[in-house]
């Protein structure tokens, strides 16, 4: 066992609320990464076993009442509380023989959990991630040295190997991920198929487990790629995905990245990519993800909407048509040519 992962053991033995905390891929519209949330779905049902009190992206944290006295100004000799019927007392004794309770005031606060997990976050996102969640300790789990899902099968070993063996048919469908992103499998890669082989993983049916959970995806593409046009003049592939698509395929937005992925490799050879969605019924609805294969393009291609540059996409919101915001890319696509 490594130091770190036996630190990381005793940290989480002694914790008894833990918060696991992914940071969106983009922030803006709140896109999740999904390989890292599901990294942080493994640890989370992890805790649960465990038998502790875990959340995962907690939006609504839970609040104490914070019952605040300066002592020095009212002194206590005794606190006690007593029931009374469906009140409680709280009783404070003061040797003072008229106490001022104007130094008593009552609040609420956040709840600290004792652990926050950061699951591997980019560095200028971390001082944000602490200040969102009120925190004892702090874990961070990163993907530099070794995939999430080899780190998360140690980190899940040394607690029992019944935990790893539990756990094993998401992890796999984690690696899978992991190692799609890379030219050539890893070795730590390797070594975990072996394990999660060793335990029972049947590959044939964790296959199918994934198609089926990707069968929402799938036809969510359907539609993307049904929809989809070229415009020879300015080199751009579109595609749009109406609300519509997503109730009726059962896909989320959290699908979004994978789709855009997708329809950029089928439309592959076109200068610019947009993929257009629309978010809800309200006003503002459309929001858009842009590409470009030539990256010199991009940065100035993003400064037109005023929108930072996020690895190789823009993200741009606040449409409140699919019109509107086709003839403003189309309109800054022109300007960068």
């Amino acid at each position: 066992m490594s130091e770190a992962a036996e630190k990381f053991k005793e940290i989480v033995q002694k914790a008894d609320s833990i918060a696991v905390s992914v940071a969106p891929a983009n922030k803006e519209l709140n896109l999740p990464d999904n390989k890292k949330l599901l990294a942080g779905s493994i640890l989370h049902n992890f805790f649960l076993s465990l038998g502790k009190k875990s959340a995962l992206n907690e939006t609504a944290p839970e609040e104490n009442v914070l019952i605040r006295l300066d002592t020095k100004k009212l002194p206590i000799s005794e606190l006690k509380y007593e029931r009374d019927g469906d009140e409680l007392k709280i009783i404070l004794k003061s040797p003072e023989k008229s106490p001022d309770i104007s130094h008593v005031s009552v609040s609420k606060e956040i709840a600290p959990a004792d652990l926050l997990v950061l699951i591997d976050p980019p560095e200028d996102e971390i001082p944000g991630l602490l200040e969102k969640t009120a925190h004892r300790d702090v874990v961070k789990l990163t993907a530099k040295e070794k995939h999430l899902a080899a780190k998360l099968a140690e980190l899940l070993e040394i607690f029992d190997k019944k935990f790893l063996e539990g756990a094993k048919e998401n992890l796999w469908i984690l690696l899978s991920s992991e190692e799609k992103a890379l030219a050539a499998h890893s070795q730590n890669g390797y070594l975990l198929l072996q394990k999660l082989l060793e335990l029972g993983l049947d590959e044939e049916k964790a296959k199918k487990a994934r198609l089926e959970k990707k069968s929402a995806f799938w036809k969510l593409l359907g539609r993307a790629l049904a929809r989809s046009e070229y415009e020879e003049n300015i080199g751009t592939a579109w595609s749009f995905l109406p609300k519509a698509d997503f109730q009726k395929t059962g896909a989320g937005q959290d699908a979004i990245l994978e789709i855009f992925e997708e329809f950029r490799a089928e439309m592959a050879g076109a200068g610019f990519w947009a993929l257009l969605w629309e978010t809800s019924s309200e006003p503002k609805k459309i929001s858009a993800v842009i590409s470009s294969a030539d990256n010199s393009k991009l940065a100035p291609l993003a400064g037109l909407f005023g929108a930072s540059l996020a690895s190789s996409c823009i993200f741009a919101s606040g449409f409140s048509a699919f019109s509107e915001a086709e003839i403003k890319i189309r309109g800054h696509i022109k300007k960068v040519l």
